[in-house]
């Protein structure tokens, strides 16, 4: 019995992983850098996260499944947790599958709604993915914080930011937190739902083979819609205090070493090809 309630109280949310983080190593601590020159401390992070969470209380109802159509961006962390910590679930589409695999991949996980930046759909011509998926409710992330009106910044000043944990949902970790896809190489992309509890796992899992401290700085070019990615490159570092520069391919081989170099990273995390 003893054993039961120090596993149930050691047992959280990736949201809830996210505060213990910031309590840990401190809100002004700059944890992540991405390719726009953007640096982000833990404050920064949680504010956003939290404008997030409150704008996605008007998004489709709790537990619903929200396709996530975003490159690898700073802002793309903070809408992965906003959503987690408003109930719903993110479904990280993968943007290079093509127009019918990413339609596929959203009946697979029943998803309604999609959330996209107009500049990145633009930028990455991402128009026929978006065309495939017009019976979809398609919402921009540019027009969504243009809807972050007055009394929301007061929520969030006042309130949010003063007492974090309040301004979530209660969750339960055995929940789903993510829905990731496979590649579609053997048939139509099938959705992989994975729990709080399986993804804090896996980094428990990393952290004891891998001896990483916050002095550390990774450098993560494969997206989030990939497992590795999101688990590996981006949650550990950001849970363990690691300082963290995204990039937005792994394909730019010749770019991703002068990077490293440069941002004097001590972690690449890639596939083997």
């Amino acid at each position: 019995l003893q054993r039961t309630q120090v596993e149930a109280r050691n047992r959280q949310t990736l949201y809830e992983a996210f505060l213990g983080a910031i309590a840990t190593f401190g809100r002004g601590r700059r944890i992540v850098e991405d390719v726009r020159g953007k640096h982000e401390s833990y404050r920064d992070l949680l504010r956003s996260t939290l404008a997030i969470a409150r704008l996605s209380l008007r998004i489709g109802a709790e537990r619903d499944v929200i396709g996530v159509l975003m490159p690898n961006i700073s802002a793309t962390i903070s809408l992965f947790l906003g959503l987690s910590a408003a109930g719903r679930v993110a479904a990280m589409l993968n943007y290079t599958a093509g127009p019918d695999a990413m339609r596929s991949a959203c009946t697979a996980a029943n998803i309604r709604i999609v959330i996209t930046s107009r500049k990145f759909v633009e930028t990455a011509l991402l128009q026929p993915a978006l065309a495939a998926m017009q019976d979809l409710q398609v919402v921009f992330i540019e027009e969504l914080r243009r809807n972050f009106g007055a009394l929301d910044k007061v929520w969030l000043t006042a309130w949010a930011m003063r007492r974090p944990r309040s301004a979530m949902r209660a969750l339960d970790p055995a929940q789903t937190a993510v829905v990731l896809f496979t590649s579609g190489s053997e048939a139509n992309p099938k959705g992989v739902a994975l729990s709080h509890d399986a993804l804090l796992a896996n980094i428990a899992q990393m952290r004891a083979v891998i001896d990483f401290s916050p002095a550390d700085r990774f450098l993560s070019a494969l997206p989030m819609f990939h497992s590795y990615g999101l688990t590996a490159c981006t949650l550990a570092p950001l849970l363990g205090g690691a300082s963290l520069y995204i990039y937005p391919s792994p394909l730019h081989y010749r770019v991703i070493p002068e990077i490293a170099y440069r941002r004097d990273c001590t972690f690449l995390f890639g596939t083997s090809t």
